[in-house]
C-alpha cells in the first residue's frame, strides 16, 4: 500500500479507514430521543507506518499541525491533518507510527 501525507512516504502503512456517521441524539423531556442525521460523514484513517532513520522520523514530525493531501493508494484526501500521534521504538533507528488523520470537509 503506497501512502503519502503532503509528499512524505510512509513506508510499511497499514491503513485502517474509521468513518464516522454524523448523528446528534438528544433525549427530550418526554423521555423521547430525538435525531438529527446528516448525510456527511467524517472521514479518519489510522495509519501505522515504519520509520528507519532518524530523517525519516523528522520529515514526518515536521508535519504535525499541517494541513495537506493524504494520498492512499492513488486516492487524495485534501485538507487532512494528524490528530493523534503514539510511536514504539523498534530500535534506536526504527520506530512504529501510528498517526490519526482526519478530514476538513468545510
Amino acid at each position: 500500500m503506497t501512502v503519502t501525507f503532503d509528499s512524505v512516504t510512509l513506508k510499511h502503512a497499514n491503513v485502517t479507514p474509521q468513518p464516522k456517521p454524523r448523528v446528534n441524539e438528544a433525549e427530550l423531556v418526554s423521555g423521547k430521543t430525538k435525531l438529527t442525521l446528516s448525510s456527511e460523514t467524517k472521514y479518519s484513517w489510522r495509519i501505522s507506518c515504519i520509520t528507519e532513520s532518524a530523517a525519516e522520523y523528522t520529515a514526518l514530525l515536521a508535519k504535525i499541525a499541517t494541513k495537506a493531501s493524504l494520498v492512499i493508494d492513488g486516492t487524495t484526501y485534501s485538507n487532512c491533518a494528524m490528530k493523534s500521534w503514539k510511536e514504539k521504538e523498534l530500535n534506536p533507528n526504527i520506530k512504529e507510527i501510528t498517526i490519526q488523520f482526519v478530514q476538513d470537509t468545510t
